[in-house]
């Protein structure tokens, strides 16, 4: 609900980046370029021609709903040809003592939830004013029961460009104290991307 923070490691496990993300600001390393990077929201946004937030963002990367978004307007179904259930909503705000100038824009959502589980397995967002997609896969769900989580997800942004991602947790931990070690290298030089 604070922090996110990733670990790049390709290969070999050697890291080749490290990206920490609060609720106010992006810091990464890139350790091939030897470089790091301080910003904010703003520009992960630009980057990706979205209008994400830290909740969002969260709530992408770990397959769960907003949690700051009005929840009283959704409609249930049965999606017949996923065998999932399927809840809709249009005109889903952020709730007001949330909302600042840039995050108040309705989103129509669409969320399929595995029968069995409920855990989310597709998500598909729609921001109706700058004509942005988002879709989110989430597959091959492990765990123990009641803290299952995806180990495979596949994002797709459809916006002036098309961005697809395919993301893979290797390990989760979860209840144990952590520790995000973020120094950056004093030879390191800053990059404005």
């Amino acid at each position: 609900d604070s922090l996110i923070w990733v670990s790049i490691s390709p290969a070999l496990g050697i890291e080749i980046a490290r990206i920490m993300i609060s609720n106010d600001s992006i810091m990464m390393i890139n350790r091939l370029e030897s470089t790091y990077f301080l910003g904010n929201f703003k520009f992960l946004n630009q980057m990706v021609n979205a209008d994400f937030d830290f909740d969002m963002l969260q709530a992408f990367l770990t397959g769960n709903d907003f949690s700051y978004y009005e929840n009283d307007k959704f409609k249930s179904s049965v999606d017949h040809n996923d065998k999932m259930y399927k809840l809709s909503t249009v005109g889903r705000r952020k709730l007001k003592k949330f909302q600042n100038e840039s995050n108040n824009e309705p989103l129509m959502e669409d969320i399929w939830l595995d029968p069995e589980t409920f855990k989310i397995c597709r998500l598909k967002v729609n921001q109706f004013k700058e004509n942005r997609k988002f879709e989110a896969h989430y597959s091959s769900f492990t765990g123990e029961e009641g803290s299952k989580y995806a180990s495979e997800i596949e994002y797709d942004i459809n916006a002036e460009e098309k961005v697809s991602i395919q993301l893979t947790y290797k390990s989760v931990t979860i209840d144990v104290p952590q520790t995000f070690p973020f120094t950056i290298p004093e030879k390191y030089s800053r990059s404005y991307y």
